[in-house]
Protein backbone atom coordinates (compact mmCIF):
# COMPACT_ATOMS: atom_id res chain seq x y z
CA UNK A 1 0.00 0.00 0.00
CA UNK A 2 1.44 3.24 -1.16
CA UNK A 3 0.33 5.55 2.49
CA UNK A 4 2.09 8.70 0.59
CA UNK A 5 -0.65 8.46 -2.12
CA UNK A 6 -3.33 7.30 -0.19
CA UNK A 7 -2.62 10.11 2.70
CA UNK A 8 -3.06 12.65 -0.82
CA UNK A 9 -6.07 10.88 -1.36
CA UNK A 10 -7.51 11.37 2.19
CA UNK A 11 -6.40 14.61 2.09
CA UNK A 12 -3.04 14.23 4.33
CA UNK A 13 0.25 15.21 5.16
CA UNK A 14 0.95 11.56 5.57
CA UNK A 15 -0.40 9.08 7.98
CA UNK A 16 1.10 7.67 11.13
CA UNK A 17 0.69 4.59 12.41
CA UNK A 18 1.18 5.31 16.78
CA UNK A 19 2.04 2.20 19.01
CA UNK A 20 1.62 2.45 22.58
CA UNK A 21 1.17 0.73 26.10
CA UNK A 22 -1.53 1.93 27.91
CA UNK A 23 -1.05 0.88 31.83
CA UNK A 24 -3.06 0.55 34.45
CA UNK A 25 -2.86 2.98 37.35
CA UNK A 26 -2.77 0.18 39.85
CA UNK A 27 0.02 -1.29 38.30
CA UNK A 28 3.67 -1.31 39.71
CA UNK A 29 4.92 -2.89 36.47
CA UNK A 30 5.40 -0.52 33.08
CA UNK A 31 3.23 -2.28 30.40
CA UNK A 32 1.32 -4.23 32.14
CA UNK A 33 -2.20 -3.73 32.64
CA UNK A 34 -3.06 -5.12 36.13
CA UNK A 35 -1.32 -8.03 35.69
CA UNK A 36 2.03 -9.54 35.32
CA UNK A 37 0.60 -12.14 32.35
CA UNK A 38 -1.66 -9.42 30.55
CA UNK A 39 -0.48 -6.47 28.85
CA UNK A 40 -2.75 -4.07 26.96
CA UNK A 41 -1.51 -2.64 23.60
CA UNK A 42 -3.12 0.13 21.22
CA UNK A 43 -2.11 1.22 17.93
CA UNK A 44 -3.69 4.51 16.46
CA UNK A 45 -3.97 5.56 12.70
CA UNK A 46 -4.06 9.20 12.81
CA UNK A 47 -4.11 11.41 9.49
CA UNK A 48 -1.72 14.37 10.22
CA UNK A 49 -2.39 17.59 8.15
CA UNK A 50 -0.69 21.35 8.78
CA UNK A 51 -1.19 22.88 12.35
CA UNK A 52 -2.46 20.25 14.34
CA UNK A 53 -1.60 16.88 15.84
CA UNK A 54 -3.66 14.79 14.01
CA UNK A 55 -6.93 13.30 13.37
CA UNK A 56 -7.76 9.57 14.24
CA UNK A 57 -8.22 7.23 11.31
CA UNK A 58 -9.10 4.68 13.46
CA UNK A 59 -7.31 2.24 16.02
CA UNK A 60 -6.59 -1.02 17.29
CA UNK A 61 -6.96 -2.46 21.06
CA UNK A 62 -5.69 -5.85 22.02
CA UNK A 63 -4.31 -7.57 24.57
CA UNK A 64 -1.21 -10.02 25.07
CA UNK A 65 -1.26 -12.58 27.16
CA UNK A 66 1.89 -13.78 27.83
CA UNK A 67 2.47 -16.96 28.43
CA UNK A 68 5.95 -17.16 28.58
CA UNK A 69 5.84 -15.30 31.93
CA UNK A 70 3.30 -17.79 33.62
CA UNK A 71 3.65 -21.18 34.90
CA UNK A 72 0.47 -22.67 34.66
CA UNK A 73 -0.92 -20.59 31.74
CA UNK A 74 -4.34 -22.76 32.13
CA UNK A 75 -4.54 -21.07 35.70
CA UNK A 76 -2.55 -18.12 35.69
CA UNK A 77 -3.78 -16.58 33.17
CA UNK A 78 -7.22 -17.14 33.03
CA UNK A 79 -7.31 -16.33 36.78
CA UNK A 80 -5.60 -13.11 35.79
CA UNK A 81 -7.79 -12.11 33.06
CA UNK A 82 -10.82 -12.89 34.89
CA UNK A 83 -9.58 -10.32 37.13
CA UNK A 84 -9.83 -7.68 34.77
CA UNK A 85 -12.96 -8.31 32.29
CA UNK A 86 -15.64 -11.27 31.67
CA UNK A 87 -14.36 -11.12 28.31
CA UNK A 88 -10.82 -11.21 28.77
CA UNK A 89 -11.44 -14.38 30.76
CA UNK A 90 -13.91 -15.79 27.98
CA UNK A 91 -10.84 -15.25 25.38
CA UNK A 92 -8.48 -16.73 28.46
CA UNK A 93 -10.14 -20.16 28.16
CA UNK A 94 -10.47 -20.20 24.47
CA UNK A 95 -6.91 -20.14 24.56
CA UNK A 96 -6.14 -22.02 27.55
CA UNK A 97 -8.97 -23.88 28.69
CA UNK A 98 -9.56 -27.82 28.13
CA UNK A 99 -11.36 -27.04 25.28
CA UNK A 100 -8.75 -24.59 23.73
CA UNK A 101 -6.30 -23.27 21.42
CA UNK A 102 -3.65 -25.25 23.39
CA UNK A 103 -5.85 -28.60 22.71
CA UNK A 104 -5.08 -28.60 19.18
CA UNK A 105 -1.63 -27.77 19.68
CA UNK A 106 -1.99 -24.34 18.10
CA UNK A 107 -0.03 -23.67 21.35
CA UNK A 108 2.43 -25.97 21.20
CA UNK A 109 5.50 -24.35 23.66
CA UNK A 110 5.01 -22.97 26.76
CA UNK A 111 6.79 -19.71 25.56
CA UNK A 112 4.12 -19.31 22.96
CA UNK A 113 2.53 -15.82 24.13
CA UNK A 114 -0.88 -14.74 22.42
CA UNK A 115 -2.99 -11.65 20.87
CA UNK A 116 -6.59 -10.74 21.72
CA UNK A 117 -7.50 -8.64 19.55
CA UNK A 118 -10.09 -6.71 21.47
CA UNK A 119 -11.62 -4.08 18.77
CA UNK A 120 -10.69 -2.78 15.39
CA UNK A 121 -12.14 0.45 14.44
CA UNK A 122 -12.04 2.74 11.27
CA UNK A 123 -13.89 5.90 10.92
CA UNK A 124 -16.59 5.00 8.15
CA UNK A 125 -15.58 8.52 6.30
CA UNK A 126 -11.67 6.23 5.75
CA UNK A 127 -13.04 2.89 5.28
CA UNK A 128 -12.73 1.15 1.83
CA UNK A 129 -8.92 1.59 1.67
CA UNK A 130 -7.42 -1.57 3.82
CA UNK A 131 -6.49 0.49 6.41
CA UNK A 132 -7.94 -1.85 8.81
CA UNK A 133 -5.99 -4.93 7.23
CA UNK A 134 -3.01 -2.81 7.52
CA UNK A 135 -3.68 -1.56 11.20
CA UNK A 136 -3.35 -5.37 12.20
CA UNK A 137 -0.64 -6.25 10.74
CA UNK A 138 1.13 -2.93 12.19
CA UNK A 139 0.19 -4.39 15.24
CA UNK A 140 1.45 -8.14 15.31
CA UNK A 141 4.88 -6.66 13.55
CA UNK A 142 5.42 -3.87 16.16
CA UNK A 143 4.81 -6.70 18.99
CA UNK A 144 6.98 -9.56 16.84
CA UNK A 145 5.19 -12.26 15.38
CA UNK A 146 7.78 -14.42 15.94
CA UNK A 147 6.71 -14.80 19.85
CA UNK A 148 2.92 -15.41 19.13
CA UNK A 149 1.12 -18.32 18.33
CA UNK A 150 -1.68 -17.45 17.34
CA UNK A 151 -3.98 -14.13 17.16
CA UNK A 152 -7.70 -14.12 18.41
CA UNK A 153 -11.19 -12.13 18.13
CA UNK A 154 -14.56 -12.24 18.58
CA UNK A 155 -16.39 -10.48 15.72
CA UNK A 156 -18.56 -7.73 16.84
CA UNK A 157 -19.87 -5.32 14.58
CA UNK A 158 -21.60 -2.72 16.30
CA UNK A 159 -19.69 -2.39 20.07
CA UNK A 160 -18.13 0.55 18.76
CA UNK A 161 -20.07 2.23 16.29
CA UNK A 162 -21.70 5.73 17.15
CA UNK A 163 -25.30 6.78 16.01
CA UNK A 164 -24.36 7.98 12.89
CA UNK A 165 -22.30 5.12 11.32
CA UNK A 166 -24.34 3.51 8.42
CA UNK A 167 -23.18 -0.17 10.01
CA UNK A 168 -25.70 1.15 13.01
CA UNK A 169 -29.12 0.40 10.31
CA UNK A 170 -27.72 -2.80 9.26
CA UNK A 171 -29.64 -5.97 10.96
CA UNK A 172 -27.18 -7.22 13.78
CA UNK A 173 -26.87 -10.67 11.65
CA UNK A 174 -26.16 -9.34 8.50
CA UNK A 175 -23.58 -6.97 10.04
CA UNK A 176 -21.88 -9.99 11.77
CA UNK A 177 -21.69 -11.90 8.24
CA UNK A 178 -19.78 -8.94 6.42
CA UNK A 179 -17.13 -8.61 9.70
CA UNK A 180 -16.90 -12.27 9.65
CA UNK A 181 -16.11 -12.41 5.60
CA UNK A 182 -13.89 -9.28 6.25
CA UNK A 183 -11.61 -11.70 9.01
CA UNK A 184 -11.81 -14.55 6.79
CA UNK A 185 -9.93 -12.54 3.45
CA UNK A 186 -7.40 -11.72 6.59
CA UNK A 187 -7.18 -15.52 6.86
CA UNK A 188 -9.02 -15.77 10.19
CA UNK A 189 -10.61 -19.14 11.04
CA UNK A 190 -13.60 -19.68 13.00
CA UNK A 191 -13.07 -21.77 16.19
CA UNK A 192 -14.80 -24.77 16.28
CA UNK A 193 -18.84 -23.55 16.99
CA UNK A 194 -17.69 -20.58 19.31
CA UNK A 195 -17.87 -17.01 18.28
CA UNK A 196 -14.15 -16.40 18.33
CA UNK A 197 -11.70 -16.41 14.97
CA UNK A 198 -8.11 -16.76 15.48
CA UNK A 199 -5.05 -16.59 12.89
CA UNK A 200 -2.24 -19.26 13.16
CA UNK A 201 0.97 -17.54 13.21
CA UNK A 202 2.70 -20.59 12.16
CA UNK A 203 1.43 -19.33 8.52
CA UNK A 204 1.65 -15.82 9.49
CA UNK A 205 5.46 -16.22 9.74
CA UNK A 206 5.79 -18.27 6.89
CA UNK A 207 3.93 -16.16 4.92
CA UNK A 208 4.35 -12.65 5.79
CA UNK A 209 7.95 -13.06 7.84
CA UNK A 210 9.26 -14.82 4.49
CA UNK A 211 7.28 -11.82 2.28
CA UNK A 212 5.34 -14.44 0.81
CA UNK A 213 2.61 -12.48 -0.84
CA UNK A 214 0.28 -15.56 -0.74
CA UNK A 215 -0.82 -14.97 2.29
CA UNK A 216 -4.93 -13.68 2.10
CA UNK A 217 -4.14 -9.90 4.21
CA UNK A 218 -0.98 -9.47 1.55
CA UNK A 219 -3.24 -10.16 -1.18
CA UNK A 220 -5.66 -7.88 0.39
CA UNK A 221 -3.06 -4.79 0.48
CA UNK A 222 -1.92 -5.45 -2.67
CA UNK A 223 -5.39 -5.04 -4.29
CA UNK A 224 -5.05 -1.49 -3.18
CA UNK A 225 -2.11 -0.70 -4.59
CA UNK A 226 -3.16 -1.44 -7.73
CA UNK A 227 -6.44 1.11 -7.56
Amino acid sequence: MNLDRLSEELGFEHIEFRHTYQNDPSSSCPGDYGSEFIKKWSTQIVGMVANSEGIEIGHVVSFVFLTSYAVNADKDIIEAADELSQELCNCAEIMYGSDSLESTEIIERSWDNCLYIDSLFVNPKYRGHNLGALALRRTIEHLDPASLCAVILRPTAKALLKDNDPLKKVPDDEASKKLVAFYRQLGFTRFKKTPYMYLDMERYIYDWRTKNLRSPICRRIRKSRQK
